[in-house]
């Protein structure tokens, strides 16, 4: 277990090396398939692999849950940013709506964190992501739409016009595995590691305005 945290972390700071702009990996089921990206015109759409993935974004405020000692209460003056308690009126939360069509023939299951955020300036969204919705079942079964609502906690002056959102498609399932199971995955650099297993991976980037 301790062996397999550690080449999931080495994965996770790869992931830029190797073309992803993720935050973080994790396995998901995904179409080996190798036909081309088509890229529609819409930028916040795209698809890659039979998987298209649409994003839009709007901000809204921040509800508290607890109190400033970290005890629960509905409607509470606070809220917890990562492992942090602070003023819910001093946030602000961009949501991104991202519907999910699985037009292949396998299930493909989205998960959390491999996506990536950032907003016009290059500013990253991180640390602060959540997943609503169909949390408990992140699979979009073949042929059909499976809908995720991410939340980004950030501060009321941050400047939020435009969002580059970014998804960690797993491309070559076989290949993640042995990324995992490679013995000697410690040793590598992370350069190594990301010419190695560099064809394990490919990003979906979608850009979006942010509605206020």
């Amino acid at each position: 277990m301790k062996k397999m945290l550690i080449s999931l972390m080495l994965v996770c700071s790869i992931a830029t090396l190797v073309g992803c702009g993720s935050t973080s990996a994790k396995e998901t089921s995904s179409n080996k398939e190798t036909k081309k990206e088509d890229v529609k015109k819409e930028a916040n759409t795209k698809t890659v692999y039979n998987l298209t993935l649409t994003a839009n974004a709007k901000i809204e405020p921040v509800k508290g849950d607890r109190t400033k000692d970290n005890v629960a209460q509905e409607n509470g003056e606070y809220f917890a940013n990562g492992s942090d308690v602070v003023k819910a009126t001093d946030y602000k939360d961009i949501v991104v709506d991202v519907d999910a069509k699985n037009d292949t023939d396998k299930v493909i299951s989205l998960s959390e964190i491999n996506f990536g955020a950032e907003l016009q300036d290059g500013y990253k969204l991180k640390g602060n992501i959540s997943l609503t919705g169909n949390k408990q079942e992140d699979q979009v079964q073949s042929k059909s739409n499976g809908k995720y609502t991410l939340h980004y906690f950030v501060k009321n002056d941050t400047k939020a016009e435009k969002l580059k959102l970014t998804y960690l498609l797993i491309k070559n399932k076989d290949e993640f595995n042995n990324l995992i199971k490679d013995p000697n995955i410690t040793k590598m650099s992370k350069e190594e590691v990301a010419e190695k297993y560099k064809d394990v991976f490919t990003s979906i980037e979608l850009e979006t305005d942010i509605k206020k």
